[in-house]
């Protein structure tokens, strides 16, 4: 069980560490990439934090193209459905982005045995976009005053 435990605060941790991604790169000579909107599929609900980047982001891409970026939320089965629009039905010219999180694309295929997409051959990266912090608290009856003074972590 403490195996378990330490596991699971190790994957919580690194969990929230949203990325960009995109089918695949847009084919060589598009130097006037973009002449049309791109679609950011936000693979979650709108108002939580992954919308919330993603928002961000399209908005200074829009400002920085000159095109816009149209976020598109599709939460669902634990974001995995955003992501296979991504890898499994849009067309791979660049037009359609994916902020994506380790989540999505590093714990899924992970325990999914049946996931729809390969994030390292159906995907692109493009950059790292966000970077989350998360406090770790315990109740004041316990005499743990760091992850270190649990006697369970290294």
């Amino acid at each position: 069980m403490q195996a378990w435990l330490a596991a699971a605060f190790v994957l919580w941790m690194a969990a929230p560490l949203p990325a960009v991604a995109q089918q695949s790169k847009p084919a060589a000579g598009t130097g006037d990439y973009p002449n049309k909107s791109v679609r950011l599929v936000v693979p979650a609900a709108p108002g939580g934090g992954t919308d919330i980047i993603g928002r961000l982001i399209a908005q200074g891409l829009t400002d920085t193209w000159g095109q816009t970026v149209v976020v598109d939320n599709r939460g669902g089965a634990g974001g995995t459905a955003g992501v296979t629009i991504v890898a499994r039905q849009s067309a791979p010219d660049g037009y359609t982005m994916l902020l994506g999180s380790v989540g999505h694309l590093t714990f899924a295929p992970a325990i999914e045995r049946n996931l729809a997409y390969d994030p390292q051959k159906d995907l692109a990266p493009i950059t790292l976009a966000a970077v989350q912090p998360f406090v770790v608290g315990v109740s004041n009856s316990l005499p743990a005053r760091s992850i270190k003074g649990t006697g369970r972590a290294g």
